[in-house]
């Protein structure tokens, strides 16, 4: 029943599920190998601006503007 919540949740939210519970996963798989190597665990608290830009960044090829015509047209590449 947690899972179709959450399901749910990401939908109503325009979220992906999937991508989402694979990222829980890969945080898992992380945490196990920075306690492995000793590496001190630190969270951004509420200074969340690193994780903006991290998101930023990665996502950057993906940004688009919106045309007058309705279409979009990539930031980088200025493709539509």
């Amino acid at each position: 029943m947690h899972n179709k919540q959450s399901s749910q949740w990401c939908h109503n939210h325009f979220l992906n599920f999937r991508a989402l519970s694979r990222a829980v996963v890969v945080r898992r798989q992380l945490v196990k190998y920075m306690r492995r190597f000793q590496t001190t665990l630190v969270s951004c608290g509420e200074d969340d601006t690193a994780i903006r830009r991290c998101l930023t960044t990665g996502y950057f090829a993906q940004a688009a503007r919106l045309q007058s015509d309705g279409s979009y047209r990539s930031v980088r590449d200025n493709v539509v």
